[in-house]
């Protein structure tokens, strides 16, 4: 959690891989610096991207209008050349005290000589996303003035994962859906998964219908969206369970409404869900199960089988390896 000293510092590079760490960084800074209606003429926004440490040295010289201070944003800040930041030692070694520099970071290389003298001086302030997430969504909760009961911030989790933008965009969307009551965790399933599952759902089906092409174009989607991994697994094993179930009563004779019942699906699904297990031998799920579990372990860290390609690329690349195998298994 970022928290601002009494006296103002005149640098602030901000590093974290989550955007909201940063944006409510910068704007506790920012209130605490100026007022809003001093902001017009004090407060500069550069992209690291395409400004050079000239222009940026140019602003942090300039003097406030009708304020003490006046605050310079760099964004993209670690996007800069190395020789460009190198420019700027000089500047925080020996900052001008009348301006608040701010430089965001989504990644700080700190074998650079500008992050490592800045750090040095104690300048950056390194945001980490919460190792407990099930804490952060309950205090995040209280934003809103909502009630959530753990059930539902255990399924929220699941769902979304770690990108604390999207839990704090479905906290506000919750609060809004459930008015004075608790959220529940149907609730949660309501308004939150059934958007995320329309997607899967689309997976599973490119699945069952063997079609390799459109079940990775479907992952890819996933995948650009930052849907959790963890959740995606969890409902990829829901679809295997149920096609195992399926193939268990395919000889029984139940009507539609009992097989929608017994396999968890609504009744215009249960007709498509009975043909997409004739496509697959028994021994081929039971080994996507054993493969989902192995995927479910690694993603939550309990296995080292994501440390050597790195979490991103290793949820990837496991998922892309889960959803071939199944597409490509023999009838």
């Amino acid at each position: 959690m970022f928290k601002l000293n009494k006296t103002l510092d005149p640098i602030y590079i901000l590093g974290s891989s989550e955007t909201l760490l940063i944006t409510r960084a910068r704007h506790a800074i920012c209130n605490a610096t100026l007022k809003e209606e001093q902001r017009a003429f004090n407060e500069d926004c550069v992209d690291g991207k395409t400004t050079r440490a000239k222009e940026i040295l140019s602003l942090a010289q300039t003097l406030p209008m009708m304020a003490d201070k006046r605050i310079i944003i760099i964004r993209n800040m670690s996007s800069m050349a190395a020789s460009e930041l190198t420019l700027l030692i000089p500047y925080i070694e020996n900052p001008n005290t009348s301006t608040v520099l701010i430089g965001e970071c989504h990644k700080i290389d700190k074998r650079l000589k500008f992050f490592s003298k800045a750090g040095r001086l104690g300048f950056i302030c390194e945001l980490n996303v919460p190792r407990d997430l099930s804490s952060w969504i309950k205090q995040e909760s209280k934003r809103y003035n909502m009630s959530i009961d753990m059930q539902a911030v255990s399924r929220l989790r699941d769902i979304i994962g770690k990108d604390l933008g999207r839990l704090s965009t479905s906290l506000e969307q919750l609060a809004l859906y459930a008015g004075d009551k608790s959220v529940s965790v149907d609730d949660v399933d309501d308004l939150i998964a059934s958007t995320r599952e329309r997607t899967v759902f689309e997976l599973t089906d490119a699945i069952g219908a063997k079609n390799i092409t459109l079940a990775l174009n479907v992952l890819d989607k996933i995948l650009q969206h930052k849907q959790s991994a963890i959740g995606t697994v969890a409902l990829l094993a829901r679809y295997v369970r149920q096609l195992r179930l399926a193939q268990s009563v395919e000889n029984e004779h139940h009507t539609n409404a009992t097989l929608a019942k017994l396999l968890g699906v609504p009744p215009f699904a249960v007709s498509s869900l009975m043909h997409q297990a004739t496509q697959f031998q028994p021994r081929v799920l039971q080994q996507s199960l054993n493969d989902l579990l192995e995927a479910d372990l690694a993603f939550k860290g309990q296995n080292d089988a994501n440390n050597v390609l790195g979490k991103q690329l290793g949820e990837t690349v496991t998922l892309t390896k889960l959803v071939v195998a199944l597409a490509q298994s023999p009838h």
